[in-house]
């Protein structure tokens, strides 16, 4: 037999090396039969799949998180979309950063606002509905295009709420200053389907 650590001639029934002290039989039991061979193939062919399916994982869930960052979308564009896609509200804090506060509105209903690049937005619930406060005052005519007036403008507390209905069974509210009643200082978005 041969000890696989300093390569001498070893009679057999040695335990260990008389050279290094290597335990023999358990070095030549784990690669002397083809059986051992074999686990350390599929032990190591498993590693690599584990590894490559990590990989992956890792790669799904950046993409994930580019994909729920506001990128090069306007504020209106991005909440609409976020109201369509709903994503979970710790999925959607680890991709655009924490909130810097949270505000009750009513009944223990809170909204929960986050910075983003063009304004402020704002996470009602559990995601279900989405505001988005602009920086500056909006031409309402230039951002609700595309979706369908469900209401005539109603005045409470100093603001005009008008609603419509949009793409993609989305609901949308808009708030406007009696002041400037077509400059739009907030807008509220929620799928229909998901109430």
């Amino acid at each position: 037999m041969l000890c696989h650590h300093c390569h001498i001639e070893i009679e057999e029934g040695f335990q260990f090396c008389p050279k290094c002290g290597l335990r023999l039989k358990t070095i030549s039991r784990f690669f002397g039969g083809l059986e051992a061979r074999r686990s350390l193939y599929w032990g190591l062919a498993l590693a690599v799949a584990l590894f490559a399916a990590g990989l992956i994982v890792f790669a799904v869930r950046q993409n994930q998180m580019s994909k729920l960052k506001q990128g090069k979308r306007d504020g209106f564009t991005y909440v609409a979309w976020l109201a369509h896609e709903r994503p979970s509200v710790p999925t959607l804090q680890s991709a655009i950063g924490k909130p810097i506060r949270s505000v009750q509105i009513s009944n223990g209903r809170a909204v929960t606002w986050y910075r983003i690049s063009d304004g402020f937005l704002g996470v009602e619930g559990a995601g279900e509905i989405f505001h988005f406060r602009p920086d500056k005052p909006v031409p309402q005519n230039a951002v609700v295009s595309s979706y369908q007036r469900q209401s005539d403008p109603v005045s409470i507390a100093g603001e005009w709420l008008t609603n419509y209905d949009g793409p993609n069974d989305l609901g949308l509210t808009v708030l406007a200053s009696e002041k400037q009643p077509y400059a739009v200082t907030e807008f509220i978005v929620w799928k229909r389907s998901a109430n």
